[in-house]
């Protein structure tokens, strides 16, 4: 058997196994029926945006399974450019996935010997479209071309209380912190924090385990920027200034060495709820602000602070729209970049 149906074998075994947590990638499924597993990959890796499946696959901490990770296996080297395999490599170390240690202890044994007969491909509906969009930056990184209205924001935020349940984590997260700041939580300041963290951060601790002193290492930064953290509490961000932003990016290079650049943004957004923005990958791409490594973060945020900015003006704030203005522009990015929803 030839190599490229050797591949495609393989990547019909990857798609199986992504069934086991409920991921059943019809479109995916369709592109290799329809254009072959290695014509597939190919198209899937061009430009420089990851698809709804990558998204999916790191969120279950299976990053093993993509597209990205099977490009770069030794034994099918020879099917793929070094530009494609340099763009897989990429991503999924943007994504903080540790590409040496799986690759030195992937196995091919036990391979799949022929494709299951409930995934040929008349069994994949023609209508099967991505669970989740394929995310595309939409501004060149200054927020042109992103400016919500008041009514945009109202209907978001109405499409996010009905559609996502996790919203109870933030407002008892930002309650707890609240409490915890006036001594008057049973927890911890960093306790309180790790409540937001731990459920809407989730796919990071996938790859990055809280471990035993998860929670002194949050107590540190605290301690370290506790000044600054006082002084920003009760801040709103149309008082952001160009100082603020050469604070705030080096506070966000350390709080992203111990948080990540998603689980940074949202510890920060709850020390200071009226002056910090939120984000998760999703939105960063879609702002042209396409993450780094970690630690490479900083100027990307302060940037997305900017743009919160004038979003905000540009709406005319919390009294023309009657709610914190912070969370509505999080909550309007997150229905219209990272779920697709408006």
């Amino acid at each position: 058997m030839d190599l490229a149906a050797e591949f495609e074998r393989y990547m019909w075994e990857c798609l199986r196994s992504c069934k086991e947590f409920g991921y059943n990638a019809g479109y995916w499924k369709r592109m290799v029926a329809d254009h072959g597993a290695v014509e597939a990959s190919r198209r899937l890796l061009t430009g420089t945006r990851a698809s709804d499946g990558f998204t999916r696959l790191w969120e279950e901490g299976r990053l093993d399974l993509s597209v990205e990770f099977s490009v770069l296996l030794p034994k099918y080297r020879d099917l793929f450019t070094d530009d494609e395999r340099a763009e897989a490599r990429r991503r999924l170390e943007q994504y903080e996935f540790d590409v040496g240690g799986h690759l030195a202890s992937w196995s091919d044994t036990g391979a799949i010997s022929q494709v299951p007969a409930a995934e040929s491909a008349a069994d994949i509906p023609e209508s099967a479209a991505p669970e989740a969009p394929v995310v595309v930056p939409v501004s060149a990184g200054d927020g042109s071309g992103i400016w919500p209205t008041a009514a945009e924001l109202a209907k978001a935020r109405q499409t996010f209380r009905s559609r996502e349940s996790r919203d109870v984590f933030y407002r008892a997260a930002t309650y707890l912190v609240e409490q915890a700041l006036q001594g008057l939580a049973p927890i911890t300041l960093s306790e309180a924090l790790a409540v937001l963290l731990q459920t809407w951060n989730r796919a990071y601790y996938q790859y990055h385990p809280p471990g035993p002193d998860y929670l002194d290492r949050i107590d540190a930064l605290l301690d370290q920027h506790a000044s600054w953290r006082r002084r920003i509490r009760d801040r709103t961000i149309s008082t952001f200034s160009s100082a603020d932003g050469a604070e705030l990016e080096v506070v966000f290079r350390d709080f992203e060495q111990v948080l990540g650049p998603v689980g940074a943004a949202k510890a920060l957004h709850l020390l200071a709820p009226g002056f910090l923005p939120l984000w998760d990958r999703a939105i960063a791409v879609a702002y042209g602000l396409q993450l780094g490594y970690t630690g490479t973060n900083g100027k990307r945020y302060v940037r997305m602070a900017n743009i919160a900015k004038s979003q905000s003006a540009r709406v005319g704030g919390e009294d023309a729209i009657g709610a914190d203005i912070l969370k509505a522009l999080d909550e309007y990015n997150y229905c219209r970049f990272t779920k697709g929803w408006t």
